[in-house]
């Protein structure tokens, strides 16, 4: 049991385990008793206290999930995993205290009922307190306690039978509305119901009846912030879920576990005082629409804005088979979003002075210089790490695509079949032509100069600096996809996304990466100092600088009026692009599927460019 504690005034920068901004609350969940424990000890030394306790079975053990906030409280007691007895024993002492009941919730495990409770010293109206009743006593509390609304309910099940544990304030000041013994299907009218009239979800409870899913729930009719509600999470997805508010804008204000069998699952209800409901209702309505006209399975969009990462949401499904939602921290191929990666490592690398963009490629004076040049193709040997970058190097896909061709062969083996097959018809340096090839071959040169691998060099290098620690090479198979890694899903006319080697085209479109991600790339690379930068100024501008062969590609990126610059990606199962707008802002998007209609996500790019300049956006940083 947890005794009395008063709390000091200091913020903390955590939600649910993860290292974030500072927030005047903390969450939690999956925690035993002792982890319980430790973390109301921790966080109440730094200021928070418990204002939601849930209890639940985890591995067949008491679980705990619960909000922290931070603010002025009267003398408080908090307690969980009390029995039936240990709770009345306590309530009646404390109450003789001169404390109230502020908030009760009720679990079972193994056929025993618990409770988690609050107490606050403090003057208030009558109260009406009760714990362990059945479903007919807790009606009957509605019947005869008129006057009294429900500050708080929990619906709970004891060996197969629905309980009810509550707390009822005379107080006629709110309107509300209070049902239980909802299926999901009811709870989900009702709640379409009251929502549209203006009422708001107080508290939900998630409880079994005969092996049945129900709710009980209270509504308030109040103003205030736009908010969200959710219900039947599997815990396996609840995480998921979680960080997509969070990533939103929203707090969490009320969250309840339970357990339908053996399944762990959540309700909660979030508040949102960051962005307006008319601007959230643009954004949904944009990407929904476009997922929709595009059949796309799942989505993530990243905004930033002054180096700042002021939004980031994930829509629909990352694995539709198990019904896994989409997260903001969802692993996603990036095609050739990869492209600009490799820029950025073969800056690094000029930074370091192991590499001139004016350095021969090929030929005995070249960095690759054991590779043949057959005498049928000589302007090989021409080839500069510039030609490459800009996509000028004299080669085409006249024998196919060397990204996607030929897969039985290495890295080597597959540049000296390019070198002997691809004639070079163009002096380098003259014409344009988009070449995945090119860039195959600068992670050669990359791993020639710098000793290791491609992926090593670009992940020490580039990517974790900026942040973007889960940034890798994808898998060739579903089979090995990373961890937290969605699945790939073909297009009604696309090809499969798992025939495919992202292995040998790591330069070039091997990359996974979430939203977030290639916004912690854009804010680092980006040359407006809100973020600092992680190459140096003249690098930077380098890579906005076109060719004698194109106005419009710089060193692995599109350039973008107004002094920014792009990238876009696409294959079977992938779209992705990364935008930097030049003022220190852009956005980021991957996708699960190729877009049926949209297939380079242009249409896309320029509803996520219409979102930017015309949504009112926070003035915070997730990052």
């Amino acid at each position: 049991m947890l005794s009395k504690i008063r709390f000091s005034s200091l913020l903390i920068f955590m939600c649910f385990g993860t290292l974030l901004i500072a927030q005047p609350w903390a969450a939690r969940h999956g925690l035993n008793g002792a982890q319980y424990q430790a973390a109301f000890s921790d966080l109440g030394s730094k200021g928070f206290y418990p204002t939601v306790i849930s209890g639940y079975v985890l591995n067949n053990q008491a679980a705990y999930a619960a909000i922290w906030e931070k603010k002025n409280i009267p003398a408080s007691e908090f307690r969980h995993g009390l029995s039936g007895a240990q709770y009345q024993a306590v309530f009646s002492n404390l109450t003789q205290q001169g404390f109230r009941p502020a908030f009760i919730n009720g679990f079972a495990v193994n056929g025993q009922d618990y409770y988690n409770a609050i107490f606050e010293k403090t003057g208030g109206p009558e109260y009406i307190a009760r714990h362990g009743i059945s479903a007919a006593d807790y009606q009957k509390v509605f019947d005869e306690a008129k006057g009294f609304r429900p500050k708080i309910i929990s619906a709970f099940t004891v060996n197969g039978q629905a309980r009810f544990a509550g707390v009822w304030i005379k107080d006629n000041s709110v309107a509300w509305v209070a049902r239980h013994n909802l299926n999901p299907q009811q709870y989900q009218t009702e709640f379409n119901k009251w929502t549209q009239q203006g009422y708001k979800v107080a508290c939900i409870s998630g409880y079994t009846v005969n092996g049945q899913e129900m709710y009980a729930a209270v509504w308030e009719k109040q103003n205030g912030p736009l908010w969200a509600a959710r219900h039947g999470i599997q815990g396996k997805f609840y995480q998921y879920e979680f960080d997509n508010f969070y990533y939103q804008g929203y707090r969490p204000r009320f969250i309840n576990a339970y357990n339908v069998g053996n399944q762990d699952k959540f309700a909660g209800v979030w508040d949102n005082g960051n962005i307006s409901g008319a601007d959230m209702q643009k954004i949904d309505q944009a990407i929904q629409g476009y997922m929709s006209t595009n059949n796309v399975p799942g989505i993530s969009i990243a905004f930033c804005k002054a180096g700042r990462l002021v939004f980031a949401k994930s829509y629909g499904q990352a694995v539709k088979a198990t019904g896994e939602p989409a997260s903001p921290n969802h692993l996603f191929r990036i095609a050739s979003v990869s492209k600009p990666l490799t820029a950025l490592a073969i800056m690094k690398l000029v930074e370091q002075g192991k590499v001139k963009l004016t350095d021969k490629v090929f030929g005995a004076n070249g960095i690759l210089n054991t590779y043949t040049i057959p005498n049928t193709n000589p302007q090989v040997a021409n080839i500069t790490v510039s030609h490459l970058l800009h996509h000028s190097s004299g080669f085409s896909n006249t024998q196919g695509d060397p990204a996607f061709i030929k897969y039985e062969l290495s890295h080597s083996q597959l540049i000296q079949w390019v070198i002997n097959n691809e004639i070079i018809s163009n002096t380098p340096g003259t014409v344009n032509s988009y070449n995945n090839f090119g860039y195959i071959v600068l992670g050669r040169i990359i791993e020639k100069k710098s000793g290791q691998t491609y992926e090593q060099f670009v992940r020490s290098n580039i990517t974790s600096p900026a942040g973007a620690n889960n940034m890798r090479i994808g898998a060739n198979s579903e089979a090995g996809k990373a961890n937290n890694e969605v699945t790939y899903h073909p297009s009604s006319q696309g090809s499969a996304p798992y025939n495919l080697r992202l292995d040998r085209m790591d330069g070039n479109g091997g990359w996974i990466a979430s939203a977030i991600d290639l916004a912690r790339v854009l804010v680092r690379y980006d040359g407006n100092g809100s973020k600092p930068d992680l190459l140096q100024a003249s690098s930077i501008n380098a890579l906005r600088v076109g060719d004698a062969s194109t106005n419009n590609y710089g060193l692995g990126y599109v350039i973008v009026n107004g002094g920014g610059k792009m990238h876009n990606g696409a294959m079977p199962g992938t779209n992705a692009l990364m935008h930097d707008t030049g003022d220190g802002g852009g956005w980021s998007m991957v996708l699960n599927t190729r877009a049926e209609v949209d297939n380079f996500a242009w249409t896309l790019q320029g509803t996520l460019g219409d979102l930017y300049k015309t949504i009112n956006w926070p003035s915070y940083d997730l990052f």
